[in-house]
């Protein structure tokens, strides 16, 4: 339910550049399983991760965003300096995820141009929503664990 004296969210702005493609990333871990208590990660139960520079291989996460504490995956089990030097060298390939933008469905593609012609959004974005790159039938990409 929205408050009044909530806080506003943090937004931070990103473009399809800032997506990167870590599938092929996903071998040099020993560890998406469990956390560091050892009990298993369900990883669609969780609504919040937080990835800190300064703890490379540790991904803080929770299952609900009203949780006080963070839950914690140590993804490197091994964390000496040659493995974590080693893996650092092979995240310097890492690539976008997308080439191109994605398409989004005619049905979905409507709603922006509505919000346009109304002015909700702003003009300086009308040329983005107008040339989003439309599909004509509806494919369903969920994502799953």
């Amino acid at each position: 339910m929205a408050t009044a004296n909530a806080k506003p969210y943090i937004v931070k702005e990103i473009t399809q550049s800032h997506v990167f493609d870590f599938n092929s990333c996903l071998a040099f871990f020993d560890n998406w399983k469990k956390k560091s208590t050892g009990e298993l990660v369900m990883w669609s139960k969780i609504s919040e991760v937080n990835i800190q520079a300064k703890d490379l291989f540790l991904i803080n996460y929770k299952n609900a965003f009203e949780e006080s504490a963070y839950k914690t995956i140590q993804c490197l089990r091994s964390n000496t300096r040659t493995s974590i030097q080693n893996l650092t060298k092979k995240f310097d390939g890492l690539s976008v995820a997308y080439s191109s933008l994605l398409p989004i469905d005619k049905n979905k593609f409507k709603d922006p141009q509505d919000l346009c012609k109304s002015n909700v959004i702003p003009e300086q974005y009308h040329s983005y929503y107008n040339n989003l790159k439309v599909i004509s039938k509806n494919t369903t990409g969920d994502i799953s664990d």
